[in-house]
């Protein structure tokens, strides 16, 4: 079940509103975005374009399907495919074990609950993770 109702993306209002407050600013959308489900069934290589084509995304973000769940890396290597001069992002599941894999393909990574005590995100940060994941990604 998922709790938060039809979530619709606002390209039009969100460009606008950019240009008045900070125009600089960058936009980082996410694809087939976690915790959610796409209605209908456009594939994520169409969304990906339409997001950087006519939503004007600076980045797009590819994420698994919940806090902490990795993403396909078949899904990464196919919006790299459809979007290969556009910044990619991972938005979860990102990982002491995985991230060498995933820098291979995507520009970087957005990481939570892999750094904190345990792995759980309603922990606190765990600094021996964030040095061991800092130390992995100076490797590649």
């Amino acid at each position: 079940m998922r709790t938060q109702g039809i979530i619709e993306g606002d390209a039009y209002n969100t460009l606008r509103y950019r240009e008045t407050v900070a125009p600089g600013a960058q936009i980082f959308a996410d694809v087939h975005v976690k915790h959610a489900v796409p209605l209908g069934d456009w594939s994520l290589e169409d969304a990906a374009n339409d997001t950087v084509e006519r939503g004007l995304a600076d980045a797009l973000i590819v994420s698994g399907v919940g806090t902490g769940k990795a993403a396909d890396i078949g899904d990464v290597e196919r919006v790299r495919a459809a979007c290969p001069h556009v910044k990619i992002l991972l938005g979860s599941g990102v990982n002491l074990g995985n991230v060498k894999d995933f820098l291979r393909i995507a520009d970087g990574v957005i990481v939570g609950s892999s750094l904190k005590k345990d792995g759980k995100l309603a922990n606190p940060v765990d600094a021996r993770r964030v040095a061991a994941l800092a130390k992995a990604v100076e490797k590649i």
